[in-house]
């Protein structure tokens, strides 16, 4: 195995004062300090998934150029430059041709060589350094049948948790180990083969079809970002996308029964969710509805440490801060089939879920504010100084953490007359934006282009989506006497389908259903705690009365 061994500036010098003696000598990977969104994504069988899905999993990047994993060497050597000053010891790193050939790969190791308390020391820091950057989290996901009575609350205590799990069989249940500042996918999804499409192709005294084969998904899944907050306690936010297959129909749209396509009809519940908890604890997303998207569901999220927080040693304190530099998840409503033309919603748009704090803002503030050396990689703050400006430090961020780990519940209730439609409870944190769909999806024949040549013609199929049910976009901030809303609010109802044959030669098959929606904006204050109506939309059926959408934003 050949190894490439390098130093500040990837190349090792010889030390004369190393030379003159017998040095001890320690290697250590240094992969375990890759940040989060270097690890491997999720790995799936891909080729059994639609080459164009907007539904594939977001995964992280995989591993980029090994320098951004050498910080913990600069802290190494920095904290102990005196020792290098003096001859008594050497850090450096190799970096690894595994597969031969001369080809570095992305796994470099750091070597410590020199005097024995020398480079145990400088070892004893590597590894708390570790502890703390690499300390383990368990995440699990349930997909749980909603009990009766009221929707259960959207933060669940560790013991609240396990007297849940006892009276429930999941219909899904997975689970894996991140650290701070991980991003985890899960879930259990199957794809229904359709022809989405049909173009055609028309040339003289000849005409084909030429099929578009995609996949329509049915099942659950999730995909969170966990951060490690003081106190043992975590950071949730993420989404989760739940779909039900209703029916798929093939209808001709054209004469003698070509072409045709495949329309999938789905129930789907997407909705985000954000939220601290204790270690064990767990978010909840719960809701039902009454015959547009999932009849019930409760999705729930745990996280725990899996290891204990590791003592601080004599060279300074190391704080999790990944919850203010981590990049938000970037989420917006997925589709559960892809349909070219689909309308979608105005409340789509792919966007950022909240504010990010640069690393070296972060460290500036905290070493102003401290008077500590304070240096911020990979979401940890280390901070050099004794114990009081580590504590300083550790107050300032706590204070900083706890003004965007705010927890709050927002609660949808879409009611006509006595009866209610559907009530929704997500888990929601001050100035994240929260977005939620819950209602149906369909592919439906909106239109038809013609193809004409010479001696032939043929109608080219247009096929779009609609959706009907309830959906939002919102953020809240904590804003002085009574948190400030700012969002949107949308009901919206699709009446039964009509076949229209239009009249052309060769004739061509249309689909025609009449929609009704409502839209109810809020930017202002809301009473906490207390239900605000915004209006009433339209009758869920063609026969029922008007509905009453109502929003409440509460501490759980």
């Amino acid at each position: 195995m050949l190894r490439v061994v390098i130093g500040l500036s990837l190349v090792l010098a010889p030390t004369a004062a190393l030379s003159a003696q017998r040095p001890m000598v320690l290697q250590r990977s240094l992969a375990p300090f890759a940040s989060p969104d270097q690890q491997l994504g999720t790995v799936g069988a891909a080729s059994a998934l639609p080459s164009d899905s907007s539904n594939s999993p977001r995964s992280p990047g995989a591993g980029r150029e090994p320098t951004q994993r050498l910080w913990p060497v600069d802290v190494l050597r920095a904290h102990h430059a005196a020792a290098i000053e003096r001859g008594e010891l050497a850090v450096d790193v190799i970096l690894a041709d595994e597969g031969g050939g001369g080809q570095r790969t992305n796994t470099p190791s750091v070597v410590l060589r020199g005097a024995d308390t020398a480079v145990i020391a400088c070892r004893d820091e590597l590894e708390r350094l570790l502890a703390d950057v690499a300390r383990p989290i368990l995440v699990e996901a349930w997909h749980l049948p909603l009990p009766s009575g009221p929707l259960p609350d959207c933060v669940a205590s560790p013991a609240q948790l396990q007297q849940l799990l006892a009276s429930a069989t999941p219909r899904w249940h997975a689970r894996t180990v991140t650290r701070g500042g991980g991003q985890v996918f899960l879930g259990r999804e199957h794809w229904l083969g359709i022809v989405r499409d049909v173009d055609v192709e028309v040339a003289q005294s000849s005409r084909i079809s030429d099929p578009k084969v995609d996949a329509a998904f049915e099942g659950v899944k999730v995909g969170l970002a966990v951060h490690a907050l003081p106190g043992d306690r975590l950071l949730l936010e993420g989404d989760w996308l739940l779909s039900e297959h209703v029916a798929t129909t093939e209808l001709a749209t054209g004469p003698n029964g070509q072409p045709t396509v495949n329309l999938p009809r789905h129930r789907t519940a997407y909705l985000t969710f954000a939220g601290s908890v204790d270690s064990g604890g767990a978010l909840l997303v719960s809701g039902r509805m009454d015959g547009r998207g999932p009849a019930d569901f409760l999705l729930v999220v745990r996280a725990a440490f899996a290891a204990p927080a590791p003592p601080r040693g004599n060279d300074g304190g190391r704080l999790a801060v990944s919850a203010l530099t981590a990049a938000p998840l970037v989420l917006g409503l997925p589709r559960v089939f892809d349909v070219p033309g689909d309308d979608g919603s105005p409340l789509d748009a792919r966007g950022p879920r909240g504010p990010r704090m640069q690393e070296e803002p972060l460290r500036m503030l905290l070493g102003e504010a401290t008077g500590a050396a304070v240096e911020v990689h990979a979401g940890t703050a280390i901070v050099a100084g004794d114990t009081k400006l580590v504590d300083r430090c550790a107050a300032l961020v706590d204070q900083l953490l706890s003004a965007c780990a705010t927890t709050r519940e927002l609660r949808c209730e879409l009611r006509s007359g006595d009866r209610t439609i559907a009530a929704i409870h997500q888990p929601v944190l001050f100035d994240r934006t929260a977005q939620a769909f819950v209602g149906e999806e369909r592919s439906i024949v909106v239109d038809h282009e013609v193809e004409i040549s010479e001696s032939a013609a043929m109608t080219n199929p247009v096929v779009g989506g609609r959706r009907a049910g309830l959906w939002w976009r919102a953020a809240a901030s904590d804003a002085g006497p009574a948190p400030v809303l700012d969002g949107c609010w949308l009901v919206a109802t699709q009446g039964p389908l009509r076949i229209h044959q239009h009249s052309s030669s060769p004739p061509a098959t249309l689909q025609l259903g009449d929609a009704t929606v409502a839209t109810f904006p809020w930017l202002g204050p809301i009473a906490a705690g207390r239900p605000t109506a915004l209006g009433d939309g339209p009758g869920w059926t063609p026969d029922s009365p008007a509905t009453q959408l109502t929003i409440e934003l509460r501490a759980p």
